[in-house]
């Protein structure tokens, strides 16, 4: 009877129990001695969660008291709705009130068991997503060092370096790395090399024309013509406007986050 752990709730500091030292010393007893599960004290009683058996002689000995004295703090208990008790020929079954509601282990372990398995389960069930976002974030960060490590390499001549041509080749950057056919720092070096002569403005417009195309390249006027839909002396081509519009406004966001080479 000495393994094992009973629960107090702080309720009892304002009962009338607490206020008598035996009366509460009693009932601290009574809750530690009850029976915790179901078992047979012998052949003709079953005692439940929270009963026990009981006698005068016992209870007085157990509590160095008299007999009498033990028994009427008993009776107490009795009178004030904490026990009961029913006598027979094979003893006194004392029951405590409430039992189920102050001392169930069984469900307190439930529930402890059921909150360990939900927190169990959270890293679990968000497991994949979590793992997702991370990877993205991941490429996010390896695709914008690629990039920043890209304009540090590139070598812009005299009459291209400026910012706004800086800020059309990182849209057409993000453009080809949204496709997934990243630009290369040879290929770079070689529109710059092309549009050297004929100056930024020339480049940016060229760089507009081609994500709004959705072509590969960069390519001065001269060289605009059989580039997908588009042929020598006529206009139509196989782009959308309203979508190619819209996806250079998405791409020129995206390019301000690639940060600006010295």
């Amino acid at each position: 009877m000495r393994n094992g752990w009973i629960k107090l709730h702080r309720q009892l500091l304002d009962s009338r129990v607490f206020a008598n030292e035996h009366l509460l010393r009693l009932w601290v007893w009574i809750l530690m001695r009850a029976n915790h599960t179901t078992s047979w004290v012998n052949e003709h009683t079953q005692v439940g969660p929270g009963q026990m058996l009981i006698g005068r002689q016992f209870l007085a000995d157990s509590l160095q008291w008299k007999p009498s004295t033990a028994w009427e703090r008993l009776l107490k208990l009795q009178e004030w709705g904490m026990v009961t008790l029913k006598s027979d020929s094979h003893g006194t079954l004392l029951t405590v009130c409430h039992w189920q509601t102050y001392q169930d282990a069984e469900s307190e372990i439930q529930q402890q068991s059921d909150s360990e398995a939900t927190t169990a389960r959270q890293p679990t069930d968000s497991g994949p997503t979590h793992i997702k976002n991370e990877k993205n974030s991941k490429n996010q960060k390896k695709k914008q060092e690629k990039a920043d490590c890209f304009f540090d390499e590139l070598e812009f001549p005299r009459g291209l370096d400026t910012p706004e041509v800086r800020d059309s080749l990182r849209e057409f950057v993000a453009y080809r790395q949204e496709i997934k056919k990243p630009a290369t720092l040879k290929a770079m070096e070689l529109i710059l090399a092309k549009f050297e002569k004929l100056g930024p403005g020339c480049l940016r417009e060229a760089v507009e024309e081609s994500i709004m195309n959705r072509w590969t390249g960069i390519f001065p006027p001269k060289s605009r013509g059989n580039r997908n839909g588009t042929t020598h002396g006529s206009t139509t081509t196989k782009t959308d406007p309203a979508g190619t519009v819209g996806q250079l406004q998405r791409l020129r966001s995206n390019a301000k986050r690639i940060p600006a080479g010295d």
